[in-house]
């Protein structure tokens, strides 16, 4: 058997700091989502399933991450299929909401 040696990391140089102080970022900015998406996506108009996602959680399209986790998890509880028998239509309800609440997720709503 052969015995596995790995190679050693290549260490890169530091990139240049910028010439202006405006300029100037953290690094945790380059990070994906540690500015996270939400900022970015307040200014814009709501794509038509991120609306749909909303209509479907009953709630405002400004709501807070909170507001919607909050939404979401009154949802769930009166949906379940445990808490209604098995009722069909509530079963759709329930996958509705898991669906909304994912895409709102996604799009970095909450």
């Amino acid at each position: 058997m052969r015995r596995f040696i790995p190679r050693r990391a290549q260490v890169l140089p530091a990139p240049p700091a910028p010439s202006s102080a405006s300029g100037i970022r953290s690094a945790s900015c380059r990070v994906r989502g540690a500015a996270g998406p939400r900022f970015q996506t307040q200014g814009r108009k709501l794509k038509t399933l991120e609306a749909k996602a909303f209509d479907t959680m009953e709630l405002a399209a400004n709501a807070s991450a909170a507001e919607i986790k909050t939404r979401y998890k009154e949802l769930v509880k009166k949906h379940h299929p445990d808490a209604n028998g098995g009722d069909r239509g509530s079963e759709e309800r329930f996958r509705a909401v898991i669906q909304a609440y994912q895409l709102l997720k996604q799009a970095g709503f909450c």
